[in-house]
């Protein structure tokens, strides 16, 4: 004669953060005989608590008693998280970048489903002409956006003579360059 414990629902149990939990519960009966267990109920005891409000690995433990006989069973929960955190990238339009002169950020923000507020942790690498925004949670889920860098100089370069405008020239007169200067004016 055996007391069998006979656990409702999986033994190994993985659930995404914040998911509910429902108790499946255990029973308990003998088993070698067919006159102790009719009609026999056997109270099952359980102890331990799952918090799908963090991560982490909770064990529930199943205890069955009667006179002499006792047996016991864990059920293993594992609470995780696999939901990757998202950045969010401000945009001004029709914004862009004078060449020769630095991008000014133009704002991020970045959130995760369990650890909140990542903005801090929010990692750039600048390329010449777009920004990589990457960020990772505490459980490793990852985000990475990029942002393009648009260069654009509006304002026409100027062209500056030395010397008159008009020149009159002989017929068969040869006109020589003497001074070639460009210079750009930027603004």
């Amino acid at each position: 004669v055996s007391l069998d414990l006979v656990l409702h629902g999986e033994e190994q149990i993985v659930l995404e953060y914040g998911s509910p939990y429902a108790e499946a519960g255990a029973s308990a009966c003998f088993s070698g005989t067919h006159l102790i267990s009719e009609g026999l109920e056997i109270p099952v005891a359980i102890e331990g608590n799952v918090d799908t409000g963090r991560v982490g690995t909770y064990q529930v433990h199943y205890l069955a008693r009667h006179e002499r006989w006792e047996t016991e069973k864990v059920r293993t929960v594992q609470v995780v998280d696999t939901i990757a955190p998202k950045i969010w990238l401000a945009e001004t339009p029709g914004s862009y970048v004078i060449p020769g002169q630095e991008y000014q950020e133009e704002g991020f923000i970045a959130r995760d489903n369990y650890d909140g507020d990542l903005t801090d942790k929010v990692v750039k690498t600048v390329l010449h002409d777009k920004i990589i925004y990457t960020v990772a949670d505490s459980s490793g889920n990852t985000d990475e956006v990029e942002r393009s860098i648009v260069y654009y100089d509006p304002v026409p370069p100027e062209i500056s003579l030395h010397g008159d405008t008009n020149i009159t020239l002989a017929y068969g007169q040869t006109y020589e360059e003497y001074e070639k200067i460009l210079h750009i004016k930027r603004q």
